[in-house]
């Protein structure tokens, strides 16, 4: 299994660098390409519901000064992007093409972020994606992602080890952690080691059958249970996470109807915002 392109939503912002280094460094194994994406949101958006009209010239300044933000915004990605590229000596190009070594390209759209980045993502293998604390935006993104494009996606808080060769797979027999591991299964066959980490089950009895599985893909795995002590599941995830340090966190997610409850609830947020390792997810 190969993976062919990545796509790297934008904002301007300072995490666009943790974002950028994951994605290129995701990308180099396959000589991906990696499409970097700055969507302007329609100004007029912007125009707030004061509960009184505005005249044509208080709103015609709104509308500019947020053109001129997304504009400036824009301009920040785009020299952040190409600052990772060569710090990861990743070769920026125009135009999305194959290559013997990995590439990066930079597009700006206008529109809807959301609907945009997930029609966008619907054509990628990966999305890389930054979550920001408290900021419900950067969530619901994640969630339109792996809902309605059903693709997988990287997240990443905090700038990612060079090479994603020491993978750990969070195993709960669902269906969800088995999508979530084909989907990271590039990553999988390439990786030096891979736990699979288990929370108060049997290793014995829960992991022959994925063992075996593994086994017949080239793939060598250990496997550590962990102890809840009533602790919630996430908590011991993210514990286990942040000692150990892997360089990525399969995980499947949201296996039950009540998705958007169980993000908003905090679970999933939680692993994401506080493993402090790049988390790799699908629904």
């Amino acid at each position: 299994m190969s993976i062919a392109t990545i796509l790297l939503p934008l904002n301007g912002l300072a995490e666009d660098s943790i974002a950028a280094s994951t994605a290129l460094r995701a990308a180099k194994p396959f000589n991906a390409h990696v499409t970097a994406m700055f969507v302007h949101p329609d100004s007029a958006e912007a125009v707030p519901l004061l509960g009184m009209p505005l005249t044509g010239e208080a709103l015609q300044i709104i509308v500019d000064t947020q053109t001129q933000l997304s504009l400036a915004a824009s301009k920040a990605a785009r020299r952040t992007l190409l600052a990772a590229c060569r710090r990861e000596d990743v070769a920026f190009v125009e135009t999305p093409g194959r290559h013997d070594a990995a590439t990066c390209s930079f597009q700006e759209q206008h529109g809807h972020p959301a609907k945009i980045i997930a029609e966008a993502a619907s054509l990628a293998d990966l999305t890389v994606l930054c979550p920001r604390a408290g900021i419900p935006e950067s969530y619901e993104t994640i969630l339109d992602v792996l809902l309605k494009a059903r693709r997988p996606v990287l997240a990443a808080t905090e700038e990612p080890r060079e090479s994603f060769r020491r993978i750990a797979i969070g195993w709960d027999g669902s269906a969800c952690a088995a999508n979530a591991m084909f989907a990271a299964m590039p990553w999988l066959e390439l990786a030096r080691s891979v736990e699979i980490v288990t929370i108060d089950r049997d290793p014995d009895s829960d992991l022959g059958n994925l063992d075996a599985y593994l086994k017949l893909r080239g793939i060598s795995s250990t496997a550590t249970n962990l102890k809840a002590d009533r602790h919630a599941v996430h908590e011991v995830l993210i514990a286990y996470a942040r000692r150990t340090q892997p360089d990525m966190l399969v995980i499947g997610g949201f296996g039950h109807s009540r998705v958007r409850e169980t993000l908003f609830g905090g679970v999933t947020i939680d692993v994401l915002l506080h493993a402090r390792v790049p988390v790799f997810l699908t629904h």
